[in-house]
C-alpha cells in the first residue's frame, strides 16, 4: 500500500499532538518538557528528523572512521570526521570534508593542522600529503601518516568503499560521524539509521555552503560555476549535526559511500525537530569521482560503480515505516 504524502504528513502533526497535548494533561508542563527531551534524547524515538535514530555503532563500521582533531589558524579547535577508503595497496587513505583542513589544498599536511585518531585501536596520525581534492569540491582525500604504529593501525582498520552511484528518493543510509551537540557531550562516534533520501530541502534552519563561504575571494567566474555544481546536491534527512563533517552516508545493507553531509540543522547547538519529508544536502561521490578520475586511478582507489542492493527493498522499507507510523 502506497501512502501519500499528504495523508503521512497528518500522521505526523497527530503524533506530534497527541505527544505534547497528553503530556500537558498528565503532567502539566514538566510533563510536556520531559515528553520533547525524550523525543530529542532517547535513541529508540525520532532525533532531528523525526524518522531517524542514533545509537553506537559495532565494530564493523567503527573500525573505518576516525576523529580529526583541527588547530585552526585562528587558535580555535575543532572535531571533525574522517573515514578509511579501499584502494589496491591497503593505504590508510582518509577521506573528510575539505573545510575541516580550513580549504587548504597544498598546504593541508603542514604544521601538524591537524591529528587523526582511529576509533578502534586510538591509533594516532598526522597528514602525510593529499591524494585527491579540488576547489569544487567540500571533499577531501589525504594519505595517514601512523608513523611507527603504522602496521598495528593498518591491522586494525577497515575500509568502506568510495560509490560513484546516484541514489534515487526513499535509497536508505547509514550516518557516522562524532556530533558535537548538547545530547553527545562526551563526544562519541555516533550511527544515524532509519534516513533516506529525500526530495526536497529544509526552509529553516542553517544549512551550510561550506564550499561556497570558501570563495569570498574567488573570481566571479568560479563562484557561479561552483552554485551551478552546486544545484546538483541530493537531500537525505539522517540526523546530522556539528562535528560529523567528513563522516560517510553509507548506502544501508553495505559497505558503499556515496557521499558525505554538507549541512546540519542548529539553533543555537540545539537541534530543530523536523518532518520525514524535508532533508539537507550531501556532497555526492559522484560528482568528486568525475573531476578527480586520475588521481584516483594513480592511487589504486577502488571505485564502486553499481550498487550491491536492491533499490526496490529499500523503497519498500521505507513504505512499510509509513504504513506503520
Amino acid at each position: 500500500m502506497v501512502i501519500s504524502k499528504k495523508e503521512i504528513g497528518k500522521k505526523v502533526a497527530k503524533k506530534r499532538y497527541d505527544l505534547v497535548f497528553k503530556g500537558i494533561l498528565k503532567k502539566g508542563l514538566l510533563g510536556c518538557l520531559l515528553l520533547i527531551t525524550m523525543l530529542a534524547t532517547n535513541s529508540s524515538h525520532a532525533y532531528f528528523s523525526i524518522n531517524s535514530v542514533r545509537e553506537y555503532p559495532g565494530p564493523e563500521y567503527a573500525s573505518s572512521i576516525a576523529k580529526i582533531y583541527i588547530n585552526r589558524s585562528d587558535n580555535k579547535h575543532g572535531i571533525c570526521t574522517g573515514f578509511f577508503i579501499d584502494n589496491l595497496n591497503k593505504k590508510p587513505f582518509l577521506v573528510t570534508a575539505r573545510h575541516c583542513v580550513e580549504y587548504e589544498m597544498t598546504s593541508a599536511c603542514k604544521n601538524n593542522s591537524f591529528t587523526v585518531i582511529t576509533e578502534i585501536g586510538k591509533f594516532k596520525g598526522t597528514c602525510e600529503k593529499i591524494i585527491a581534492g579540488s576547489i569544487f569540491d567540500d571533499i577531501i582525500i589525504i594519505l595517514i601518516d601512523f608513523a611507527d604504529n603504522k602496521q598495528k593501525a593498518l591491522k586494525d582498520i577497515s575500509f568502506l568503499s568510495l560509490s560513484s552511484v546516484k541514489p534515487q528518493i526513499y535509497t536508505r543510509f547509514n550516518a557516522l560521524g562524532y556530533p558535537v551537540d548538547i545530547y553527545n557531550k562526551d563526544k562519541l562516534l555516533r550511527l544515524v539509521k532509519n534516513c533516506w533520501q529525500v526530495d526536497k530541502v529544509v526552509t529553516k534552519g542553517d544549512i551550510s555552503l561550506n564550499v561556497l563561504n570558501a570563495l569570498n575571494h574567488a573570481s566571479a567566474e568560479t563562484i557561479e560555476q561552483t552554485k551551478k555544481l552546486r544545484k546538483k546536491q541530493l537531500y537525505h534527512n539522517c540526523s546530522i549535526f556539528g562535528g560529523m563533517s567528513g563522516g560517510p552516508l553509507i548506502i544501508e545493507g553495505t559497505r558503499e559511500v556515496v557521499g558525505i553531509p554538507d549541512g546540519y540543522f542548529s539553533s543555537g547547538g540545539i537541534p530543530y525537530f523536523f518532518s520525514y519529508d524535508v532533508g539537507t544536502t550531501y556532497e555526492l561521490f559522484s560528482n568528486f569521482i568525475q573531476r578527480n578520475i586520475k588521481s584516483l586511478k594513480k592511487n589504486d582507489v577502488t571505485i564502486i560503480t553499481e550498487s550491491s542492493i536492491n533499490i526496490e527493498e529499500h523503497v519498500d522499507r521505507t513504505r512499510k515505516w509509513f504504513s506503520t507510523f
